[in-house]
């Protein structure tokens, strides 16, 4: 989600029985306008914003992920305070502070058709793994740094290439470089504007964060 976006969103501002955390079965109090009793709304925590550098060389901020934590219902509200009871929880309990939301559906589609090399937008990279410390392996998911303003679409494939190590030359000291090599194929299955959401194809190789990526070549 644009970080801009998450202004004035409602947040979790503490739980019906004062604890720090609560989970399914319990009741928090949202506040912020929006939210209407009787509707269903996630629950999501905030993770590190993905910060990229523009064709100019300056940083900034593509988007912040969103990890959905639980579900719950507007039981009542009174002025900017809502009361949610949760009815499920995900990946880990409700925390102060997490952002409450409608819920999203993906709407993920069940067919993909990977696009030709010829209409497939080159450069790029791997900037983060998901559920990882920084590698993938096939079944993954991985974020790329490209999006729909680079001509990025769901059904891209890329192959993904890892760059050399550094050496020292025996002879003559130097640093150099080894040349990279091809380490898997990940194919895009969500775009936002900046960033895309991938799935690793194959895998030779534990891709790593860094990872280059460039359209299949027509032997692939």
């Amino acid at each position: 989600i644009a970080a801009d976006a998450l202004q004035g969103t409602p947040y979790i501002l503490g739980t019906s029985d004062q604890r720090v955390l609560a989970a399914k079965g319990q009741s928090v109090y949202a506040r912020g306008a929006g939210l209407e009793v009787g509707q269903r709304y996630g629950v999501y925590r905030e993770g590190e914003p993905y910060m990229l550098t523009d064709a100019n060389g300056q940083k900034f901020n593509a988007g912040i992920e969103l990890t959905q934590v639980a579900a719950g219902i507007a039981v009542r509200g009174e002025n900017d305070i809502t009361t949610l009871e949760l009815t499920d929880t995900y990946t880990g309990e409700v925390r102060r502070g997490d952002r409450v939301l409608p819920e999203y559906d993906p709407m993920l589609p069940t067919l993909f058709y990977p696009t030709s090399a010829e209409n497939v937008t080159e450069g790029g990279s791997v900037v983060r793994v998901m559920g990882s410390i920084g590698t993938a392996a096939v079944h993954s998911v991985v974020t790329l740094d490209r999006g729909t303003l680079q001509g990025i679409q769901p059904g891209f494939v890329f192959n993904v290439t890892q760059k050399g190590e550094m050496v020292t030359d025996p002879k003559t000291k130097e640093r150099i470089q080894l040349p990279g090599q091809r380490v898997g194929q990940v194919m895009v299955f969500k775009s936002f504007d900046n960033l895309s959401y991938a799935y690793v194809l194959e895998s030779e190789l534990p891709i790593k964060v860094g990872a280059s990526i460039q359209p299949p070549l027509m032997d692939d």
